[in-house]
């Protein structure tokens, strides 16, 4: 038996069974429309009113019964169309000013499921870091390999009178570009990572390389900030 989980005025329950989130809709205590509920077969959090599991059977009309005194007649036999399976709408926008914003909450509510996900988090953390310094290594050995980039040198003199000197390696374009490429890639994922936490979905690690399909945006969105910036 999967659990359930259910939103109420913005704040996560649960687990539950299928039958106590069913009363609780039944019963009132869960806006059909508003309040959203979520089980581990469900791709999205929807209305508690939209999923079929937790409405009321629908009626249908019962067939007379047949003749026993007929050997050719069927069966007593009923069938019921299943409920159309409904795919995730978008929800009502919500009113500004309607719920004020309490810091110590919001603060409150990071701590606690930074503790619930702790692990992963961990581990989704070391990975893009990880990978963020062996994309840079990788870039810095191509750049040497093929005398790209260029070394700065500054001379200090000391308190002796002898010079010390002080080099600063710089990164070609390509190295560059690379380097703000896969930063961006991999922050798209870490960003879809951190909205699945605070909306009580489920994550994986593999979210982390889910940002291709919003990569060319998100660079362009870059590059025209930058220009923005600049100008």
């Amino acid at each position: 038996m999967s659990d359930w989980y259910y939103a109420k005025n913005g704040n996560q329950n649960g687990p539950v069974s299928r039958e106590t989130l069913a009363d609780l809709v039944r019963n009132g205590m869960l806006d059909p429309t508003k309040d959203l509920v979520w089980t581990s077969t469900m791709r999205d959090w929807l209305p508690a009113g939209q999923v079929p599991e937790l409405s009321p059977p629908p009626s249908g009309a019962v067939p007379p019964p047949s003749d026993p005194a007929n050997p050719y007649s069927t069966p007593d036999s009923s069938w019921t169309e299943s409920a159309p399976v409904h795919q995730a709408t978008a929800l009502e926008e919500i009113e500004p000013g309607s719920d004020p914003i309490d810091v110590g909450a919001c603060v409150k509510r990071g701590f606690e499921l930074t503790v619930r996900h702790f692990g992963l988090l961990l581990l989704v953390g070391l990975v893009y870091f990880g990978l963020t310094i062996a994309v840079s290594a990788i870039m810095g050995v191509v750049d040497y390999s093929m005398g790209w980039g260029h070394s700065t040198q500054r001379i200090f003199n000391t308190e002796s009178g002898q010079g010390s000197f002080a080099y600063r390696q710089s990164g070609s374009p390509l190295n560059m570009i690379v380097s703000h490429v896969a930063s961006v890639f991999l922050s798209l994922g870490a960003i879809r990572i951190a909205l699945n936490v605070v909306s009580g979905r489920g994550f994986e690690i593999g979210m982390l390389f889910s940002g291709g399909k919003k990569l060319l945006p998100a660079v362009g969105a870059g590059l025209l900030y930058g220009l923005m910036v600049a100008v």
